[in-house]
């Protein structure tokens, strides 16, 4: 009985050719919808990292007759360090950093550092004073903002995407005034997230964050500034 010997059978340059323009086809098709999808997986992670920070500075003010500290000169300035001292926030967590905006590499041997989400300014220069009382002076001056003071709680936003333009990393102090290289941040395909005084967190338009800065200030009005995603400067003039 004979057999045949089988024979291998090689590829052309013009199949190979083709199977990598298929390969190429493919990828274009396919990379857009894997970056929207790790975009809104970071997102929906922000979101939740801003809740669990919001739901520490609520357990605060619940302990501290309404009252929740938003400044302390004699430690560091920022919104973080006094729920840590407190013990209302461990020292250590990924909840104080959004999964898509660089941060700095400035730990000082610990990661709460200056580079955090954003909180609502509350240097003694900021404006709408009203709703803050302060103790101290000069190296010591605490801040405290009084919830009680505050028209609309549910759309007082505490915290949220931030950016510093000269060291293009998020930053614990937000200004909004014109002229300033740290805003709020529209870091989510053009979103902005934020946490509440209510507890909740979530996704908004500039325009929205604007309204929501408006009506809690005394006039009921007022420039809303913030970065674009292209890291420029805008600002929306919000009002109710």
């Amino acid at each position: 009985m004979r057999f045949s010997r089988g024979h291998t059978h090689n590829f052309t340059l013009i199949e190979l050719l083709v199977v990598l323009a298929i390969i190429a086809i493919l990828s274009a098709l396919l990379l857009p919808a894997l970056g929207k999808a790790k975009a809104m997986a970071q997102s929906i992670q922000c979101i939740g990292n801003l809740r669990q920070n919001v739901q520490a500075a609520i357990c605060y003010t619940n302990d501290f007759n309404d009252y929740l500290c938003v400044y302390n000169e004699a430690t560091s300035p920022n919104w973080l360090l006094p729920l840590i001292n407190s013990g209302y926030a461990p020292m250590k967590s990924l909840c104080y950093y959004c999964p898509s905006t660089p941060r700095s590499p400035w730990n000082n041997g610990h990661d709460v550092t200056d580079s955090l989400y954003g909180g609502r300014s509350a240097r003694p220069t900021v404006s709408n004073n009203s709703i803050y009382i302060e103790y101290g002076n000069g190296a010591t001056i605490k801040r405290f903002l009084s919830i009680r003071k505050i028209m609309n709680p549910s759309s007082f936003y505490c915290n949220g995407d931030s950016f510093y333009s000269p060291g293009q990393i998020q930053l614990a102090w937000v200004d909004n005034q014109a002229g300033k290289d740290s805003y709020f941040y529209a870091a989510h395909s053009g979103m902005m997230n934020f946490n509440f005084l209510d507890g909740r967190a979530e996704s908004v338009l500039p325009q929205m964050a604007a309204k929501y800065y408006a009506r809690n200030l005394p006039s009921g009005a007022g420039a809303f500034y913030y970065f674009t995603r292209y890291k420029t400067e805008g600002y929306i003039y919000g009002q109710e």
